[in-house]
């Protein structure tokens, strides 16, 4: 459809304007893409004992060879896709990444795996909001084809990546997000695509300074099959709270802003989104504890935090959790 084949806003068209071709975020809504067969494409790095090695077993640098065999690329192109996460790292994160994986590699592979699940949420979420027009789109891909950062979700061996999480996240069949509508506030949508109605209570939490609760409001929603139902978060707290810190009188009074959507009689969470107005430039200490306790033939970990931690990894050695890289 359109003028020529692949302009994205008629009939089916692949999407990388979030990806190759280094568009901002924002480009998903007003695109105009109806349904993408293809999308994305990101190189998204591997947990660490999936990364290529060298003859000596050490961790093959992201410069080698080695490491440069599991990066894609389009052919005859002057960049790889290596080179696309680190476009979104420079203008999302605001780190320098040949800075940083020359000073600290272990943290700019800690944040290129974040950096892709984030960008492949935010866009699935515009997609599925009712706001939007797309009707829906096919990761590029499931799996790698060999060792390294390659286009998959899932490593050689099938193992999750940091960006499986993401999506299931974001694709939950209950689900709750929070929209950035800049001057407009923050819009909280609620999908329900159960073939059954959904009663739940919505609950909204403003938190200054990672750990203080300055606001919280809760409400009852009734969600029909297959459903969705959008709510103004300002309407929600009925005063000026500037969430998506948008109008800038000052400082940030708030980080961050959680929503939850939580079961009416037990009050279990279903569903959780969590918004960030301003990312750190850089990375802050936080007090975490765990504890392992037994679940009939499972393995729990409870897990607390005294403030806002980011993206939060569990690593159990021959085990894989249920959910990883979460905001807590």
């Amino acid at each position: 459809g359109g003028a020529l084949p692949f302009h994205v806003g008629e009939g089916l068209a692949h999407y990388y304007g979030v990806g190759a071709y280094r568009r901002p975020v924002d480009d998903v809504r007003s695109a105009g893409v109806r349904f993408a067969p293809e999308c994305l494409g990101f190189s998204n790095v591997p947990e660490p004992d999936a990364l290529p090695t060298l003859d000596s077993g050490r961790t093959s640098p992201p410069h080698d060879p080695v490491w440069k065999q599991g990066v894609p690329r389009d052919t005859g192109r002057g960049w790889d896709f290596e080179d696309i996460r680190d476009h979104y790292l420079r203008t999302v994160y605001g780190v320098d990444p040949a800075e940083l994986r020359s000073c600290d590699l272990e943290r700019y592979l800690a944040l290129s795996r974040t950096l892709t699940g984030e960008l492949m949420q935010r866009v699935f979420e515009e997609w599925r909001s009712e706001t939007n027009v797309c009707g829906g789109g096919l990761i590029w891909f499931l799996r790698d084809l060999r060792a390294g950062a390659g286009w998959g979700i899932l490593d050689r061996s099938g193992r999750p990546k940091a960006p499986y999480y993401f999506l299931k996240r974001a694709w939950s069949p209950r689900a709750i997000r929070l929209l950035d509508r800049g001057l407009d506030g923050l819009l909280i949508e609620v999908s329900n695509d159960l073939n059954e109605r959904l009663d739940a209570q919505v609950e909204l939490l403003v938190i200054a300074r990672g750990s203080t609760v300055t606001a919280r409001i809760s409400r009852s929603v009734s969600i029909g099959p297959a459903a969705a139902r959008a709510l103004d978060a300002d309407e929600f707290l009925g005063s000026f709270f500037d969430l998506t810190y948008s109008y800038r009188f000052g400082p940030s009074q708030h980080d961050p802003v959680v929503a939850r959507l939580l079961d009416p009689i037990s009050g279990a969470m279903w569903a959780e989104a969590v918004f960030v107005p301003q990312r750190p430039s850089a990375a802050r200490p936080v007090a975490l504890t765990a504890a392992v306790e037994r679940m009939g033939q499972d393995l729990a970990v409870r897990l607390a935090s005294e403030a806002l931690a980011h993206n939060v990894r569990i690593d159990v050695r021959d085990h894989l959790p249920e959910d990883n890289y979460f905001t807590l």
